[in-house]
């Protein structure tokens, strides 16, 4: 990974699921403790190429939650693929970032939970003054901040409101927003329809 040498990991990959397939006797908290590895591998090479993603997902308590719950070798090893192709594609489709931006947007991606989460305390993570980050970020992404905010947020609510053991209350508070009314008339103004009857589809 670090040699972007998407070939040779594509190798080592397909001898990893050969090994672990060929080995029924292997515990499967082994094959799991394994797959932690693998995925932190990944998790912090996108940190040093600053490649600008889930990064919630990839925190340490997130990746052992997400080994944890895969029961299954086969969608452990479906799971470490797709990370590494989210990988190469976000590699290959980047360009050298704003290093300002690429604060921005982690600092986001750890925080949008965070209901209070302001300009001030983003601009501040960046070393920046308010206006200077909005100024900055907006000439970068196109987008301003908000807009950037407020989008991640609702796209990591789409992805929450696939779990059916969440309601659309929980996700509301899950995503940073106190005030449900509010969170659903923001996600129906970014998909088109309520976030109850986006989880009734995505359920069925």
């Amino acid at each position: 990974m670090e040699q972007a040498d998407k070939d040779e990991a594509e190798k080592l990959c397909s001898q990893l699921y050969e090994c672990c397939h060929e080995n029924p006797s292997l515990l499967q908290r082994t094959v799991q403790s394994l797959y932690y590895q693998l995925f932190t591998v990944i998790s912090d090479q996108r940190r040093s190429q600053q490649l600008t993603g889930d990064e919630l997902r990839m925190t340490p308590e997130a990746i052992l939650e997400h080994t944890e719950g895969l029961f299954f070798y086969q969608d452990l090893h479906q799971s470490l693929i797709e990370a590494l192709d989210d990988f190469w594609r976000d590699l290959n489709s980047s360009e050298s970032e704003n290093s300002s931006v690429y604060l921005i947007k982690s600092y986001i991606q750890r925080h949008y939970g965070n209901p209070m989460l302001s300009t001030k305390e983003i601009s501040e993570y960046a070393s920046l003054s308010a206006s200077y980050a909005c100024t900055i970020f907006k000439n970068e992404t196109g987008q301003t901040l908000n807009q950037y905010l407020t989008e991640y947020r609702l796209s990591k609510a789409q992805e929450l409101l696939n779990d059916p053991r969440n309601t659309v209350a929980t996700v509301s508070t899950m995503v940073g927003y106190n005030d449900s009314n509010y969170f659903s008339k923001a996600f129906k103004k970014y998909t088109g329809i309520s976030p109850s009857v986006y989880r009734e589809r995505r359920i069925k």
